[in-house]
């Protein structure tokens, strides 16, 4: 399989987009933030309304007193201050915070935590045979959310497609070695990529390439 390489016809364009991408409060109603935390600091995640997500994008976090290994998820809808120690050095997390939050969660549920071994393989028909689909966290179980990773090595496609009613980011695992298209503009995708609402979008590695990575939707009119 020949993946066409992408001429980029809209330079100007694409280093306005470009500028876009990676910044992390482009979704209403929810704000994001990368923390680098070096090993035993401590880090206080104060008290507001709403649903907090905490991702661990390396390293081994307590949050809570609850431990969080690399590529792990804290889910709590947020009571009273959160308290974040870095176990390892060199440790980043992803907080996402929805203070608005409107679904209802079974309290008995909360918090949640999802570990990579957590994730279930799927098989999505919109992707290549050699494509390997999971899911972290499965539609209902936190309404507004779902949670799923792509992974394949070498040459590869995750074909261009649009989510009319879903904002989405993109973490990309150290592995990942990929490009992104969006809109018919292509970037490196090496941090977090915000997909914006109904854009044209998809993923494409070459032969000495990785796809590898996990994406958030966030479903508007559940949150």
């Amino acid at each position: 399989m020949k993946i066409r390489k992408y001429e980029n016809k809209f330079q100007e364009r694409q280093k306005k987009i470009s500028k876009n991408i990676n910044c992390l409060n482009n979704i209403r109603g929810i704000d994001i933030q990368k923390i680098s935390l070096n090993k035993n600091e401590e880090y206080t995640l104060q008290s507001e309304e709403g649903l907090v997500i905490i991702y661990t994008n390396d390293g081994e976090i307590s949050c809570n007193k609850k431990l969080m290994t690399k590529h792990s998820f804290f889910i709590t809808n947020v009571i009273k201050p959160i308290g974040i120690k870095s176990i390892k050095s060199n440790t980043n997390i992803v907080i996402i915070k929805i203070p608005e939050y409107k679904g209802e969660i079974d309290s008995d549920n909360l918090p949640l935590l999802i570990y990579e071994e957590d994730k279930t393989e799927v098989i999505d028909s919109q992707k290549t045979p050699k494509t390997i689909s999971t899911i972290w966290l499965d539609k209902n179980i936190v309404p507004g959310l779902i949670v799923g990773g792509v992974r394949s090595q070498g040459e590869n496609i995750v074909p261009t497609h649009k989510h009319p009613q879903i904002e989405q980011i993109f973490i990309p695992f150290p592995n990942n070695q990929a490009k992104i298209v969006i809109d018919e503009n292509k970037y490196n995708f090496n941090e977090i990529v915000h997909i914006p609402l109904g854009s044209n979008h998809g993923v494409l590695s070459y032969e000495d390439g990785a796809i590898d990575y996990i994406w958030i939707d966030f479903i508007m009119e559940d949150i």
